[in-house]
């Protein structure tokens, strides 16, 4: 795969933590396609679409690599796709933020 045209996003977590994801994958996140939509056209939005998120960092990590889980097997067989496993410390708070994200 060529990466010299994927762009990307930066999202910020309420504990400083950042984390940089393909707009590709971003665009599987309800809210992150609209805020993409909105932002891609602001002329000062710097090198990085930004998104600040009021949600820790454990969060957002595990609402990311389910984003690159779901953008993996987006067009896979039903009986193929392994199981995605969520921390159960982290489970209620992902639920919350999968709600708010619109994922």
């Amino acid at each position: 795969m060529d990466y010299s045209n994927v762009e990307y996003i930066k999202i910020q977590a309420n504990d400083e933590n950042q984390y940089f994801l393909s707009k590709d994958v971003a665009n599987l996140c309800g809210q992150f396609r609209e805020f993409i939509s909105i932002q891609s056209n602001n002329p000062n939005r710097g090198e990085y679409i930004t998104i600040t998120l009021n949600m820790a960092g454990p969060v957002i990590e595990t609402i990311i690599q389910y984003l690159h889980y779901k953008y993996k097997y987006l067009s896979a067989d039903v009986k193929t796709i392994p199981k995605f496993d969520i921390q159960p410390s982290l489970a209620l708070q992902v639920l919350n933020a999968s709600i708010e994200l619109n994922i």
